[in-house]
């Protein structure tokens, strides 16, 4: 990092600690959205094959499975979507789900 117009002298405390935070924030934001894509991924595929099976289960085996898989591919890519983004947040929104579901 460049200092403020003075070239060739050493950054001064609150320069240094700038570019920390800084730092520091963009690993932060790199990690948060690395683990989000992990984590659409695995929601991603587990939606595809849970929907798939939902549709076999609901209109049978010949049409769950000849037909299932576009229901199936339309929601998967919408789910991994939102995990990507809202990872963190997936505990907390399936206590609740549990929690309305059970009481």
């Amino acid at each position: 990092m460049e200092s403020s117009g003075r070239k060739g002298q050493t950054p001064t405390f609150a320069e240094k600690i700038e570019s920390t935070i800084a730092g520091a924030w963009e690993s932060l934001v790199a990690a948060y959205f690395g683990l989000g894509f992990v984590f659409a991924w695995i929601v991603g595929i587990v939606t595809f094959f849970g929907s798939w099976i939902y549709c076999i289960n609901e209109y049978g085996y010949l049409l769950g499975v000849g037909l299932g898989w576009l229901p199936s591919i339309i929601v998967a890519p919408i789910a991994a979507f939102l995990a990507y983004f809202l990872w963190a947040f997936l505990p907390l929104i399936g206590f609740f789900v549990w929690l309305i579901w059970y009481l």
